[in-house]
């Protein structure tokens, strides 16, 4: 039988393999002959676990079928991924350095010095973190099984009735190779939680015992197999503690429960350890742990691109193309989330389009964040404190408290401040930089077992943020005068002047999973509700601070003003075949159904005709209905096919006004005006929602309609006093009126061949669509117009295969895509209007309008590889090499002017598409030593990138003739970052202490950009972070 099969319990009986373990572990602690048969032996040594944890035993038979582990039989033997605690840098993989080390490594195989865990104490235990064993936290524990059998040993001494005290005991008999294990008597139950004193000690599972005369494992290297596997499982500090025993993460991304390395696709898998261990406390900070995802953050904005395939639409009517989920239920707006990396199971990634089972908008992929659900029948508790540069401060906590057998309660809490990232050098001393951190979240969740095929869940969580917000490093100045983004000193120094920039986000949600068992068919119900509220005002600055820079005003007042609010509502209904099943079918429906609110307010002191704008939207609805099918059916004991199909309707409507604050004086009236006007200085708000009349009075009603969107003006304003004079006018006011529907199909067909028990080949093709919607409203010809956009649709071909060899210690995946990106959503210039006859094209009025303009195509390959090395070292190697070109389309360059007439026209056949890099690279090592005293590890790891684009022209900083415009300058160059933490571990695995520092050489590199005619915002990554962790498990 090969070598680390999974522990799986199947109608009651142990494997072979798993008999020979118990055997020899019951030997070691109790020294009797064995006399039962192997059967009995099994059962018996299951009743004593029972016994000593009936919770535990009563949970694992609760759980619904839907939610216990994937009993393929076709791959019952296929090994779990062999990884190590850098695991995290490589694509299709299991993630590391969380609970019980998170792999399948046949460790038995390993040298001594090798049996070492992941680098988290909670990868020792699956309690501390949420990788239990029980099929709510989605994995399952790999008992340490021997390698294929060896000779036989020479014949055992008899074991003496009882090892002196402190003495190892005698190594149990083993049967000659391919023999069954002798019968032996029935194991006594443990005492429960009665901690063993001096346990003896036994050689690791598939080594043989020390011959005659050879010394004993030394101290720290010899583990009680049989008491890690006999006690319950009872939290980090249980001193049964098993650094040997490993955890298998099962990932959900298509909706049932499996080991990534038989997921016939590209998925990552990252622990709540993994993310610490980098320094991750936000999705903004995502990209120190995979260098496949570009994650960006605007003002706010969460941007998400994979493959070359994201969007930076912002606004109420964009959406992403990544799909975000908290805990499988989709969330239409993922501003917010980037807080709630704390007390979670695992973040799945998983890379292509998944709008079969994911819907709509996973063109890119998809997230799923799993929070640690409760855990029946157990006490567990944790807490960790975090000081780190830039004085941080983070705390998290959890307690999970049973109440009887069947509830259960868990409850965590997550706090980080922080001082900013950026420094305001030369303006209004003061003003707070930006981007510091003041955030308190909260997670409360409860699951109720009320009988063995009924599992209710349901959870609420709370993020509350405030603090300086982000504001980006204006170089528009330093780039007229010259000067290159690399030869500014410091990209995050900047005057900041004007108002203090600041943030107010509360985000909160409730919701339930309700899984039923009928037999045959299983069902499950999510349902969800999240609510929303965002405020930002930006404050100005006067740029980033360069060789020759001046000192600027500080009487200056710009700033932007927003206020998104949402309400959501998703239900996802679910009924499917089990997963033992030859042909395992999910039929399904889901509802979504949002409202927003949102007002964005710009204000423009200081000059003369403009003073900035507002968009102020009351009533902003969107919703999808959709119904799917997905199937799939063994064909043969090694080949599978895959198959489903989805049906989406969607539905949007926006209705409310923009208003441009143009202003100016009527011809013959007696207006005057002695310019530049102040407006929006100290004591100015915006009416917001206190804003009664949304209907256009036209050029002659324009004052009114301004003075009604503004609350209160500033204490040294100017422009109220023009406005009060006769022939004064601003604006006009636009109505905004618009509605879009759309239906659309999705489907994916696959193949997956099992060459060997050990490595899977597969095939599939794929879709995804993401949303279309509308324009702003525009006037033709006294008619109101908001031109329609489609959606989105990417065809993928993958195909790939996931390989383990070597016993478990070489695990090697690959896979090779592409893609047909069409209908790709971009800005281009339509005129509107009926031509008179023999009139002039170009007299028709001309404006910006999101159009689905051409198509483009996405090739590439991936790869990755873990090593697991002798003397506990772990290397890792991941790579990706991208082509993603747009096929030919012409658009205007928006970068050029406001005016759509005066925007050159740019052909992008041959451009890339942005921010897909042509090469990225994930390189690590590795190593964990344990000794007597505790368990030593670190690891060094680092990301190589090269050349990007973050915008679809490409520029390099000249325009469409060749002339130098640095303006025009959107390039990443080169980037490479590494990482490294260090930590101990008490051997009881209740205690750990932890250093880091992530962005070690501090490099600085554009992770989001605003470029439009006169401006050039960057946005860029987390500096260089460090700092130490002392963490706590009972």
């Amino acid at each position: 039988m090969s070598a680390g099969l999974a522990f799986r319990r199947r109608n009651g009986l142990l494997s072979s393999v798993v008999l020979s373990n118990v055997l020899l572990a019951s030997a070691a602690v109790h020294a009797k002959e064995a006399e039962a048969s192997a059967d009995d032996a099994v059962e018996s040594t299951h009743a004593a676990r029972t016994k000593a944890e009936p919770a535990h035993a009563a949970r694992t038979k609760a759980e619904p079928a839907h939610a216990r582990a994937n009993t393929d039989r076709a791959r019952a033997s296929r090994p779990a991924p062999m990884l190590g605690p850098l695991a995290a840098l490589v694509p299709s993989r299991i993630a590391v350095g969380a609970p019980k080390a998170v792999i399948g490594i046949d460790v038995a195989a390993l040298h001594p010095s090798a049996l070492t865990r992941a680098t988290h104490p909670r990868s020792l235990d699956p309690a501390a973190s949420g990788l239990v064993t029980d099929s709510s936290a989605n994995v399952e524990r790999l008992q340490v099984h021997p390698a294929p059998a060896q000779p036989a040993p020479a014949p055992a001494q008899p074991a003496p009735a009882q090892p002196a005290p402190g003495q190892p005991a005698p190594a149990p008999e083993q049967p000659p190779a391919g023999e069954a294990p002798p019968p032996t008597t029935e194991a006594p139950a443990p005492e429960a939680h009665a901690p063993v004193e001096n346990p003896p000690t036994v050689p690791p599972a598939g080594e043989a015992a020390p011959a005659e005369g050879e010394a004993a494992p030394a101290e720290g290297q010899g583990f009680d197999e049989a008491a890690a596997f006999d006690e319950p499982a009872r939290g980090s500090g249980d001193p049964y503690f098993n650094p040997q025993e490993e955890e298998v993460v099962r990932v959900t991304i298509d909706r049932r429960e499996k080991d990534p390395q038989d997921f016939s696709g590209t998925v990552e898998v990252f622990t709540e350890a993994d993310l610490e261990r980098k320094g991750v406390t936000s999705m903004r900070e995502l990209t120190a742990v995979t260098p496949y995802v570009e994650v960006g953050a605007s003002e706010g904005n969460i941007e998400i691109y994979m493959r070359g395939i994201g969007n930076n639409n912002n606004t109420e009517i964009g959406d992403p193309a990544a799909a975000v989920h908290i805990d499988g239920v989709y969330v239409p707006r993922p501003r917010g989330l980037g807080s709630m990396f704390f007390d979670v199971e695992r973040v799945e990634i998983s890379r292509g389009p998944q709008g079969t089972l994911r819907g709509r908008n996973a063109t890119a992929g998809t997230m799923n964040i799993v929070s640690a659900a409760p855990k029946l029948g157990e006490w567990a508790a944790s807490g960790s404190f975090q000081y780190g540069n830039y004085a941080q401060v983070l705390t998290k906590a959890m307690v999970n408290v049973p109440i009887g057998d069947r509830l259960a309660l868990r409850f965590a809490t997550f706090s980080e401040r922080r001082d900013p990232f950026y420094e305001n050098e030369g303006g209004d001393p003061t003003i707070r930089a930006a981007e510091d951190a003041d955030t308190l979240a909260y997670r409360a969740s409860l699951k109720w077992a009320p009988w063995d095929s009924i599992s209710v869940t349901v959870r609420h969580d709370y993020t509350r943020e405030r603090g300086t917000g982000w504001t980006g490093t204006n170089v528009t100045e330093a780039l007229q005068n010259g000067i290159l983004p690399e030869e500014i000193p410091d990209l995050r120094s900047v005057q900041y002047v004007g108002y203090q920039p600041s943030q107010s986000l509360d985000h909160w949600g409730v919701s339930a999973t309700i899984g039923v068992e009928f037999g045959a068919v299983n069902a499950e119900l999510l349902s969800s509700y999240r609510d929303l509220d965002y405020k930002q005002r930006t404050g100005t600055t006067n740029g980033v601070n360069y060789h020759g820079k001046g000192t600027g005003s500080l009487d200056r007042y710009n700033s932007a003003y927003w206020h998104t609010a949402s309400e959501s509502f998703v239900n996802e209904l679910r009924f499917f075949a089990p997963d033992d099943s030859r042909f395992r079918w999910t039929l399904g429906g889901f509802h979504l159904f949002e409202s927003q609110y949102v007002l964005l307010g710009e204000v423009t002191d200081n000059a003369w005709g403009w003073a900035g704008q507002e968009y102020n939207h009351p009533d902003i609805v969107s919703g999808a209905y959709a119904a799917f099918f997905d199937a799939t059916i063994e064909l043969s004991d090694v080949l599978r096919a895959l198959g489903g199909v989805r049906v989406t309707h969607e539905y949007k409507r926006r209705n409310g006004i923009g208003f441009p604050f143009g202003y100016s004086c009527a011809e013959n009236t007696p207006c005057m005006s002695n310019p530049p006007h102040r407006f929006g200085t100290p004591g100015f708000a915006f009416a917001g929602r206190g804003r009664t009349d949304y209907t256009s009075n036209g050029s002659e009603g324009s004052v009114d309609d301004f003075l009604n969107g503004i609350a209160s003006f500033g204490e040294r304003d100017t422009l109220d006093e023009f406005l009060q004079q006769e022939g004064a006018r601003i604006g006009p006011m636009n109505e905004q009126h618009g509605s879009a529907k759309f239906t659309f199909v999705d489907f994916r067909v696959g193949a997956e061949l099992d060459l060997s028990p050990d490595n899977l080949l597969y095939a599939t093709f794929s879709t995804g669509h993401k949303s279309g919607g509308f324009n702003d409203t525009i006037t033709v010809d006294g008619e109101q117009l908001a031109p329609e956009f489609g959606p989105e649709a990417v065809y993928a071909t993958e195909v790939g295969t996931k390989n383990t060899f070597a016993g478990r210690k070489l695990l090697v995946n690959a896979a090779a895509f592409w893609y047909a990106y069409t209908d790709y959503q971009s800005s281009t210039v339509e005129s509107f209007g009926e031509l008179p006859p023999g009139g002039d094209p170009e007299d028709l009025p001309a404006t910006s309008v999101r159009r689905n303009a051409g198509d483009a195509r996405v090739l590439g390959l991936e790869g990755n590889v873990v090593a697991r090395l002798p003397g506990g070292f772990t290397g890792t190697f991941g790579a990706m090499v991208l082509d993603a070109r747009f096929l030919g389309f012409v658009v205007n360059d928006t970068r050029v002017d406001w005016d759509p007439k005066k925007q050159p026209k740019v052909d992008l056949k041959g451009k890339f598409l942005p921010r897909a890099p042509q090469l990225s690279l994930a390189y690590g090592i590795a190593q964990t030593i344990p000794t007597s005293i505790g368990y030593f590890d670190w690891s060094v790891s680092g990301q190589t990138k090269s050349k990007m684009y973050m915008t679809q022209f490409n520029g390099e900083g000249r325009d469409l003739q060749g002339n130098v415009n640095p303006l025009f300058s959107d390039v990443v160059p080169w980037t490479h970052r590494f990482d490294a933490s260090v930590g101990y571990t008490r051997p009881e695995g209740d205690i750990r202490i932890e250093g880091f520092c992530s962005n070690i050489t501090n490099m600085t590199y554009m992770t989001s950009l605003i470029n439009v005619p006169g401006l050039n915002l960057r946005f860029y990554n987390p500096p260089r972070q460090f700092g130490v962790r002392l963490a706590m498990y009972l």
